[in-house]
């Protein structure tokens, strides 16, 4: 059953957020459900990476620096999702997470 809590707009908006949407639609249904736990574990790990390297007085970690350096190979879709919230303020990473948390739970995702 879909829900709003779901939908990537019902948790916040953003001009990343919004261009996530155009591209990829307000619930992500073209991505499989491994790809959205990438995607969720992609942003993450980058932002805690991001804070620790902040906290000990280094320069901030682009989402292009984790890629980079992480073990896991992330598809297409998925970096072509991440390249849309690059810029996005921790909250609206945040309320994505969320969303596709939401997804999962409900199924929808390409099986």
């Amino acid at each position: 059953m879909t829900t709003k809590q779901s939908v990537i707009s019902y948790h916040a908006s953003s001009n990343g957020l919004n261009d996530l949407i155009k591209s990829r639609g307000d619930r992500l249904l073209e991505l499989t459900g491994v790809e959205k736990l990438q995607l969720i574990a992609a942003i993450a790990l980058w932002q805690a990476e991001d804070s620790q390297t902040e906290e000990a007085g280094g320069d901030p970690r682009t989402i292009d620096e984790f890629i980079d350096d992480s073990s896991i190979e992330f598809s297409g879709d998925v970096l072509e999702c991440l390249s849309h919230v690059k810029d996005c303020e921790i909250d609206d990473l945040l309320s994505l997470i969320i969303s596709i948390g939401h997804q999962i739970k409900e199924g929808a995702y390409l099986q």
